[in-house]
């Protein structure tokens, strides 16, 4: 769901008899409320359903999401409270986005979208931290806002079933910090991270697949001197909509690829170069049971980390239920 709203896709509206609109996996949430004729709103290679009317013209506009993570590492790495080792974290973010598409298209018929998210992150951490008296072991339960991610850029080009994306999220610096706490919500430095991406969208197949590419610049923390390097990385997914029984079945995988290009630097870079990456794969799973007027929808999600290097590794479980009426 998270990549349907980064993918910025077009929705697509027809109109359809009733009957041909339901072959085709248009969902119909409020059974005999239907005319002969009928608007079918769909989002390539994602949904379809039957709607008398949609309030964004992109999924960019749109976004909530919830992403809880278990990680740890053995190794020394830098925190708001020095150098600490064999730390474990918990990690639970939710995030609301919201949005805005221009009606007028840019730069060679491009839609232009802005975006704003703000998340809101609860921290479980516990750690060995180097202290002047020796390594003590600390424990750090945090709860806070997380740094505003800001979005001014959104541009999307649609070439039939082919969607190209450009955008420059900004992560600006507001979220809760503290020099001394083991763990922040917020990170007290501003990250810029240019990203292109290209999209495969058949909707009469029901399959969607992207790739998305980012170069992360990040400044210096003016409170511990630390400037973490900058990071090159690389997200996509696949899935598959196919009928299944009453319903329809959901198949996919997404991964991602995080790989430090330069340095660590500033004073405060005690452990000198530090360059981290992380890789993940897994499976997605879910299923949609449209029920007469209600509708049921689930999805299964597991990305675990499979190559990891001076960074925290643990795995992401994420099972999502929502009940439509």
């Amino acid at each position: 769901m998270n990549l349907r709203i980064l993918d910025n896709l077009a929705l697509d509206v027809d109109w359809s008899d009733f009957e041909s609109a339901r072959s085709k996996g248009a969902m119909a949430l409020f059974g005999e409320k239907y005319g002969e004729t009928v608007r079918v709103v769909s989002v390539p290679g994602f949904s379809r359903e039957l709607c008398g009317g949609t309030h964004v013209r992109r999924t960019g506009d749109i976004g909530l999401c919830k992403i809880v993570y278990e990680g740890s590492i053995s190794a020394k790495i830098p925190t708001a409270a020095g150098v600490a080792s064999n730390l474990d974290a918990n990690v639970d973010t939710f995030a609301l986005a919201v949005g805005h598409t221009f009606q007028t298209t840019v730069l060679g018929g491009a839609h232009y979208t802005v975006v704003a998210a703000l998340p809101y992150t609860l921290l479980d951490i516990s750690a060995n931290v180097q202290t002047p008296f020796g390594t003590v072991r600390r424990d750090s339960k945090v709860d806070g806002f997380g740094d505003l991610t800001l979005i001014p850029v959104m541009l999307a080009w649609k070439r039939g079933d082919w969607q190209f994306n450009a955008l420059l999220p900004i992560y600006a610096p507001t979220g809760s910090y503290q020099k001394g706490r083991l763990g922040n919500p917020g990170l007290n430095y501003w990250t810029f991270d240019p990203m292109v991406g290209v999209v495969y969208s058949n909707a009469q197949k029901g399959f969607n697949a992207l790739l998305h590419a980012g170069y992360a610049m990040n400044t210096e923390n003016n409170d511990t001197d630390y400037k973490s390097g900058s990071l090159l990385h690389f997200d996509g997914a696949v899935q598959q909509i196919l009928p299944a029984g009453p319903g329809f079945l959901t198949l996919g995988a997404e991964g991602f690829y995080f790989q430090q290009v330069t340095c660590d630097s500033g004073p405060g870079a005690v452990l000198g170069c530090l360059k981290g990456r992380t890789a993940g794969l897994g499976p997605v799973l879910g299923y949609i049971l449209p029920m007469g007027k209600q509708s049921l929808v689930f999805e299964l999600k597991w990305l675990a980390e499979l190559d990891t290097k001076k960074r925290l590794e643990g795995d992401y479980i994420w099972f999502k239920m929502v009940y439509k009426f």
